[in-house]
């Protein structure tokens, strides 16, 4: 995997700058989902889990992705499985974001970190079980477990910042935080990978 991070050094640059752009715009629609009451509330929190699941850790996932080749083999993606392991993302923030917003209390917190959590890793192994090529991947499950950890502890990170920080100067410094998390958890998991 030190090829992964070799092959294109821009890559993972960039793939942590979508995902502090989508971790601020999820932030910043969660903050005005609390502020606000009724129907409108659900549409910053549909926006937030858009943000958050679609763009800072799915669209990261496969930014960091394009900086992933073997030499010698030709890789494609399953489509199905590609769409899935997004709407994945985005659902499991709906939920942890509908549990966490409305009725901020430790155990929702806890409860809405586990789901997203591990959301996020079942995104992660969905999206790398849609790659197709001739071969097989493995994964080592050290890497599994501390990638998983990382998840469990990013994604509880961002139900409390998403359900009590205020502010614009909190909410940017919360979304590079999240951002590093999410990414750490990507490449720890492709650390353990091999083809």
């Amino acid at each position: 995997m030190v090829q992964y991070l070799a092959q294109n050094a821009l890559t993972p640059t960039i793939a942590y700058t979508v995902s502090v752009i989508g971790s601020l715009l999820g932030l910043s629609f969660a903050a005005r989902a609390r502020l606000t009451v009724s129907g409108a509330r659900w549409v910053w929190l549909s926006l937030a889990a858009l943000s958050l699941g679609g763009t800072a850790v799915w669209s990261m996932h496969f930014i960091a992705m394009m900086g992933y080749s073997v030499p010698d083999v030709i890789i494609r993606y399953d489509p199905l499985l590609t769409v899935g392991s997004g709407a994945l993302a985005v659902a499991v923030m709906a939920v942890a974001l509908a549990l966490t917003a409305t009725r901020p209390t430790n155990a929702r917190l806890v409860v809405g970190g586990l789901i997203s959590g591990i959301g996020i890793v079942s995104m992660h192994y969905m999206g790398m079980a849609s790659m197709n090529f001739v071969g097989t991947m493995r994964h080592d499950h050290g890497h599994v477990i501390a990638a998983t950890a990382i998840a469990l502890v990013a994604a509880t990170a961002a139900l409390w910042f998403a359900s009590r920080l205020r502010g614009s100067p909190v909410i940017v410094g919360a979304s590079l935080v999240m951002a590093a998390a999410v990414t750490a958890m990507h490449y720890t998991a492709m650390a353990g990978g091999d083809i």
